[in-house]
């Protein structure tokens, strides 16, 4: 596995609630996922090939606020001809604790994953 992709939460990633936006978690982790395909050559395995998110789950645990530091770890737990599946967990670097864990599926047809243990 890669090292931790880091995020900073700033204000424009708040709600109104002053906790990072649902919606904000999803760029967060197409970032932290294409850093991790980078860094672990998985771009180049794939030869120019276009990856699509056919399906995510993600488990909302507890809220990310100013000045957070988000660390998210990401690692390729499945590769098929048509199909990835990346496992990502994002804990705030201060506490250690989980904010959010999810499961890509850049996949053409998407498929229900394995459900992952907390």
């Amino acid at each position: 596995m890669s090292e931790a992709h880091r995020i900073l939460v700033h204000n424009c990633h708040l709600d109104g609630y002053g906790h990072v936006n649902n919606a904000r978690y999803l760029e967060f982790l197409e970032q932290a996922r294409w850093t991790y395909f980078r860094r672990a050559g998985v771009l180049d395995e794939l030869g120019g090939a276009r990856l699509v998110v056919a399906h995510i789950d993600i488990r909302y645990r507890h809220a990310a606020v100013l000045d957070d530091e988000l660390l998210i770890a990401s690692r390729l737990l499945e590769v098929q001809s048509r199909r990835l599946l990346v496992a990502q967990t994002v804990t705030v670097a201060q506490s250690g604790k989980n904010r959010r864990r999810s499961r890509r599926n850049p996949d053409s047809h998407p498929r229900r994953p394995r459900v992952q243990a907390a």
